[in-house]
């Protein structure tokens, strides 16, 4: 079921940016290496996944393309996802020290 979640992810985040194509003028990549990801031959490698969130404004994350990872420690533990808004884009906020496990005190 993950590798279903994954392909997904790639999936919107290709529509979003105007298809496999773009996707790969984004990255600077061969077309080829997109849509081995999007039919899932190969994973969408982690060192990419940051590029595809910015070129989709956050509405594909990196949690999304790659749930293995984790990303919660990569980004320093003080940001968290939030769906703010009506078209899905999610925003990130700073996470409160009891949210952290951090006593000030």
């Amino acid at each position: 079921m993950k590798q279903k979640n994954n392909l997904e992810a790639i999936c919107k985040a290709c529509k979003i940016v105007g298809g496999q194509a773009a996707m790969s003028r984004v990255l600077g990549i061969s077309s080829p290496t997109v849509n081995q990801w999007a039919t899932g031959i190969r994973q969408v490698p982690a060192e990419r996944c940051p590029e595809i969130e910015k070129a989709t404004k956050g509405r594909v994350a990196c949690e999304d393309l790659r749930p293995d990872v984790d990303w919660k420690y990569l980004r320093g533990n003080t940001l968290v996802r939030t769906d703010t808004s009506e078209d899905g884009i999610f925003q990130e906020r700073e996470l409160q020290p009891q949210e952290q496990g951090v006593s000030r005190g």
